[in-house]
């Protein structure tokens, strides 16, 4: 999915595998929706921009605020981990962003509390259609706060727990990019009618989700993400500044409504040049045949679909160098 920053409309989305529509009664039915629009999944760390916006806006932390982060936090009757547990590390918030530690976003979490980040998830658009022009929308899944257990207030933080599109996933990254304001995503432009009168699409809601302020932060933090020491240095784009989120996540199985045999779901979103953000791109690998992470197997398609949006768009790079990130205390 390519989004417009700046009028959050649809540039490009595909999917695949697809169908001939030269063939469509022979085509298997489930290939014949919008997945991008009407598939839900559980997207992983991709959502832990929403909860440090949330801490950020709150006033909870700053980029630079150091947490001293175990490898692995108790949630309700469960212990949730990093991807490797490790001894106590002095993270900044944007370390704790740029190498995607669950722990630490867990712990910002809880100073943020359930009901406020239920807020936030709401107000960048999770548990409801986003109101683009097209048939089988679907809204999601995100569920009260009040009937959160200790265990689901954990994973919603991290992007367990909580079912997005990739449509959702990428007015996130809009929001963030426009300087903290969502715009409805749309698909038409136009309607031209039978006798040739041409009716201009009605302009998309606006909504301010964060603060200007909390945007600027948010992006410096996402590029470093894709910077030294970061997960996902393969959604580098030569000569551009780049700004985005790898996401891992257990993929659920309705054969045992469990984890187990479901798979995995690799997904990145970002946007660029994050020094004048112009596109944001959604990449979301269902059950991927590598088991790699988001960074390895996403981030590349991230780039290529991304380097190829800005040389068409004959986007120039500012020329203006990456900044330098603090991701541990000194």
């Amino acid at each position: 999915m390519v989004l417009d920053v700046h009028t959050g409309e649809v540039v490009a989305m595909g999917s695949c595998p697809g169908y001939d529509p030269g063939d469509y009664s022979s085509t298997d039915p489930d290939l014949l929706g919008n997945p991008i629009i009407s598939s839900v999944f559980e997207p992983g760390s991709v959502m832990k921009a929403v909860t440090l916006s949330a801490a950020l806006e709150e006033g909870v932390a700053t980029p630079d605020t150091v947490l001293k982060v175990n490898g692995h936090i108790e949630a309700g009757d469960r212990v949730v981990t990093d991807a490797h547990d490790h001894a106590p590390i002095d993270w900044t918030v944007t370390g704790i962003l740029a190498k995607s530690s669950n722990v630490g976003t867990i712990m910002l979490a809880r100073e943020v509390g359930d009901e406020k980040l239920e807020h936030y998830l709401r107000a960048f658009g999770l548990g409801d259609t986003t109101g683009i022009e097209l048939p089988g929308e679907s809204a999601g899944i995100l569920q009260d706060s009040d009937d959160w257990s200790g265990v689901r207030a954990a994973n919603v933080a991290i992007g367990q727990g909580v079912s997005v599109t990739t449509l959702q996933m990428a007015s996130i990254y809009q929001a963030i990019a426009n300087d903290g304001v969502r715009i409805e995503p749309r698909i038409v432009d136009a309607v031209t009618r039978p006798d040739g009168r041409v009716r201009e699409a009605p302009d998309p809601e606006r909504t301010r989700v964060i603060s200007e302020s909390t945007a600027e932060q948010m992006a410096y933090m996402l590029e470093a993400v894709v910077g030294d020491g970061g997960t996902a240095p393969l959604g580098e784009i030569e000569g551009f500044r780049v700004a985005g989120k790898t996401g891992t996540a257990q993929r659920a199985n309705p054969e045992c409504n469990c984890y187990e045999g479901g798979g995995y779901v690799t997904t990145f979103v970002g946007f660029a040049p994050a020094d004048d953000p112009q596109y944001v791109v959604a990449v979301d690998l269902e059950r991927p045949t590598s088991d790699a992470e988001g960074g390895q197997v996403a981030a590349p398609v991230f780039a290529d679909i991304m380097r190829y949006a800005l040389t068409a768009d004959g986007v120039v790079p500012s020329g203006a160098a990456r900044p330098d990130f603090v991701l541990t205390a000194p």
